[in-house]
């Protein structure tokens, strides 16, 4: 069970500062700091609440509030521990009833690491809230339903949505990815710059992971850590193609939409879409995996990247996808359970094999049932450190992927410093470095 001495000094020890150091910024002595930590005293408010402010290793505003509402109810937890009836003032089923609730709200908290002090994918969902889940919708044809929103983009399967009521998210709504398309990037500001985004769904089925991509040019670049490899020239040939159906009423988009040029042209793009493989930035010197697509397999992808909508990474954006529905609904599942991130805490591939359909009229179900998802990502490579010499690999060598570039890179491996500060290390002492680490070769390519 925890306490507050412990979570205390796990705040500070993940911070690297010693005891003299934080009583000479709080003003108090060195004895009071460690009867603090030793729980001989208890720490008052006011100086909980300057340690999670200033040492608990995150600057957002969410991760703060939950860390410091721990703090505060592991306070009242010892106060209420030494109450006593003989006071005059509690009774016994009061203390009894004291306790249950102390113990109920500890319960429905988050624990105080590592969400405290990280907000990689192990520390999901806590370190993430307040959250706007955005999917994929299905594309409209008719004259009453049709929008700009429903061009450059398949419907979605609800299928890929099975498992998301596992996430347990709390504070979170979930919003269609066509507004991405019919709001202006002030709107978009406005809704989501204080948020933290899910995006569910592929390039081909979402909006929003497409512009991610591609992004307008108002927007900040999310620097996707791993990400489809897709031809810049097919993303920009649909954001050109969909702009230009902004201003156009309902009959005429419903005119455009049975053309054969719009038919053949959507296909076309969908496709290129899927050619080129996944990024895996640990993966040095071939750099793509999920390049070959069998009929028994899919590929996807969960990943960090920055909330194009906010100012700094205080608030982030996580992608879940794959290639097809099967990808994308076992990302979800691997994003719900946080021993999938223990080796991979930025994310990574995934492969899912799905059982062979030797039947055409084989139960749908079923092979959804039996499908196996593994992480195509080897655990030596999706380390911290390992995908961080990638990226600089990547930037130093530019264009090793004609598509991807140097600031977007630049942007990733800023993002990476910011949610895991335990990770921080020098740029120059990783460039020595990086000639060793994570290297990887044909020998041992995955697909």
């Amino acid at each position: 069970m925890s306490s507050l001495g412990p979570e205390l000094d796990a705040i500070l020890k993940s911070a690297g500062v010693k005891r003299a150091d934080l009583a000479a910024s709080l003003g108090v002595s060195r004895s009071t700091v460690s009867q603090w930590l030793n729980e001989a005293n208890a720490c008052a408010e006011p100086y909980l609440a300057r340690i999670v402010s200033e040492y608990s290793g995150s600057e957002a505003a969410p991760v703060q509030k939950e860390t410091l509402l721990r703090l505060f109810v592991l306070a009242l937890e010892r106060r209420i521990e030494s109450a006593t009836p003989d006071d005059g003032v509690w009774s016994p089923r009061a203390i009894q009833l004291s306790r249950a609730a102390v113990k109920l709200a500890l319960d429905r908290l988050p624990p105080g690491k590592p969400s405290a002090c990280e907000r990689t994918l192990r520390a999901f969902p806590d370190a993430f809230l307040p959250m706007a889940v955005v999917v994929g919708d299905k594309r409209e044809e008719s004259e009453t339903r049709i929008s700009a929103a429903d061009f450059g983009a398949h419907s979605a399967s609800p299928a890929e949505l099975r498992y998301v009521l596992q996430l347990g998210l709390r504070e979170a709504e979930i919003y269609t990815d066509k507004i991405f398309r019919l709001e202006s990037t002030a709107q978009l500001k406005k809704r989501f710059s204080e948020r933290n985004l899910l995006v569910i769904g592929s390039p081909a089925s979402c909006h929003l992971h497409r512009m991610i991509l591609h992004p307008p040019k108002d927007w900040r670049d999310p620097a996707p850590i791993y990400r489809f490899n897709m031809p810049g020239t097919v993303l920009q040939d649909i954001e050109a193609f969909t702009a230009g159906l902004l201003g156009k009423n309902r009959k005429q988009l419903v005119g455009m939409f049975g053309e054969a040029d719009t038919q053949v042209s959507t296909k076309v793009w969908m496709r290129q879409l899927f050619s080129g493989g996944i990024v895996d930035p640990g993966f040095r010197d071939l750099w793509l995996r999920a390049v070959e697509l069998r009929p028994n397999r899919d590929f996807g992808l969960l990943s960090l990247a920055r909330n194009p909508f906010a100012e700094t990474d205080e608030f982030v954006c996580i992608l879940a996808a794959g290639f097809h529905m099967f990808g994308t609904a076992y990302a979800i599942q691997m994003l719900s359970k946080t021993e999938s991130f223990t080796h991979h805490p930025l994310g990574g591939v995934i492969r899912v094999d799905i059982p062979d359909d030797a039947n055409d009229n084989e139960h749908f179900g079923a092979r959804f049932d039996e499908s196996v998802p593994t992480w195509d990502t080897p655990e030596d490579t999706g380390a911290i450190e390992t995908v961080k010499a990638g990226l600089l690999a990547l930037q130093e060598k530019p264009p090793v992927l004609p598509f991807l570039s140097s600031k977007s890179v630049e942007g990733s491996l800023e993002l990476i410093e910011s949610v895991a500060p335990s990770a921080r290390r020098t740029r120059n002492a990783q460039r020595k470095t990086g000639a060793t680490d994570g290297r990887t070769t044909a020998s041992n390519a995955t697909s």
